[in-house]
């Protein structure tokens, strides 16, 4: 499988380029389920503030071998609230600096709540969901590749990049929209589509 990994996730990623902006969203929440986190939210809507989905991330679980609250036996946070921007945009398009500035503030502003803002977004993630004071962190997904400057800016920021190739990669790792047969693995679109659906 290891071996045809690059073709298989070339055709995936061409079967996500084709996709609509919503099903885009939807993609990318799911691609964080796969990647560990407990619940993941696609808000498929043009008036969401800059955040496409949201969800929480565990970090770790306290022991299921003490009974709760009787003494603590993790000090970190349970779980990350996260907090993503799905950008479809074509394969040899570079995500800049502007991007990724503009996406740090409309993290800033959801999680203010959007305190002050005369218009804030109507479809948003919602103000029963936050936790006071909770860590987060802020996920920007697309089909293209980010420039130089992106990456320099998300450094020590708590936004985490993830471009299009590895993307696919990691679709094609999970098999989504990979069926095997006589011989051997190949991408299929309706296989692809069938997952689609139930996300």
């Amino acid at each position: 499988f290891a071996s045809g990994t690059e073709a298989l996730s070339s055709q995936l990623l061409n079967s996500l380029l084709a996709l609509p902006a919503d099903d885009f969203e939807v993609v990318s929440a799911a691609s964080m389920v796969l990647s560990g986190a407990q619940e993941m939210k696609a808000l498929c809507t043009g008036d969401e503030g800059g955040i496409d989905f949201y969800g929480r991330l565990p970090i770790r679980r306290p022991s299921a071998l003490i009974p709760k609250g009787l003494i603590h036996t993790t000090l970190l946070p349970r779980q990350l609230l996260v907090l993503g921007q799905a950008k479809l945009y074509q394969r040899d398009a570079r995500v800049g600096r502007p991007d990724i500035q503009q996406f740090k503030g409309q993290v800033q502003d959801c999680m203010k709540q959007y305190e002050g803002n005369e218009r804030p977004p109507t479809h948003r993630v919602p103000e029963s969901y936050y936790k006071r004071d909770e860590p987060f962190l802020g996920v920007f997904v697309t089909t293209a590749s980010f420039a130089e400057t992106a990456t320099a800016c998300v450094e020590a920021s708590g936004i985490v990049l993830v471009p299009g190739v590895p993307l696919s990669q990691f679709l094609a790792f999970h098999h989504v929209g990979i069926i095997q047969d006589e011989k051997g693995f190949r991408f299929d679109q309706n296989e692809f589509d069938l997952w689609l659906a139930t996300q």
